[in-house]
């Protein structure tokens, strides 16, 4: 069985092998604001391409704290997407999910095809999870109902092409 080192070291050996990697490190541009009405998914799709890191996350409007006191990082290639979580102390990734992506009528979609934890596979591999998005200078929001009922609303910070993805959002000081 792999360690959870050796995944970690084998998801970044794929993202750096990935022709987009310059692209994403580039650190692309990101519009202002939600998305004016008229506005293409392809445009859209464009604003998505990069890294983030997630900075909040409620569930049915109680705050994560798991979002707090460890790190989620995505990757979104003009195709596909992979997001891991990992512990700061130890770099040890507790979970991680990936698959494809894609814009329709302005909702950002995703649909998982892979990841480490059984339950998640078993409750959302190959289900299409729509958001509502947009962007607010280099954060992107985004929301959508979950299947109780209850809102889910996460928000990404770019990944600047020299930031230390170690740090916890709580442990990162605001200038």
């Amino acid at each position: 069985m792999r360690s959870y080192r050796t995944t970690f070291l084998v998801l970044l050996s794929i993202a750096a092998a990935c022709p987009l990697v310059s692209l994403v490190l580039s650190g692309t541009s990101v519009a202002s604001g939600s998305f004016a009405s008229g506005t293409s998914d392809n445009d859209i799709s464009k604003q998505l391409v990069g890294s983030w890191r997630i900075v909040s996350a409620s569930f049915g409007g109680v705050p994560s704290e798991l979002h707090r006191n460890s790190i989620t990082i995505k990757h979104i290639t003009p195709v596909h997407v992979i997001w891991i979580g990992y512990q700061p102390d130890d770099r040890r990734i507790f979970r991680s999910a990936g698959g494809s992506w894609k814009v329709v009528n302005g909702k950002y979609t995703e649909t998982m095809r892979y990841g480490l934890d059984e339950k998640f596979r078993q409750n959302t591999f190959g289900r299409d999870f729509a958001f509502d998005c947009r962007f607010e200078g280099d954060l992107w929001i985004q929301s959508a109902t979950l299947p109780n009922g209850s809102e889910m609303i996460e928000t990404w910070q770019r990944i600047k092409p020299d930031e230390d993805v170690s740090m916890r959002p709580a442990d990162i000081k605001q200038e």
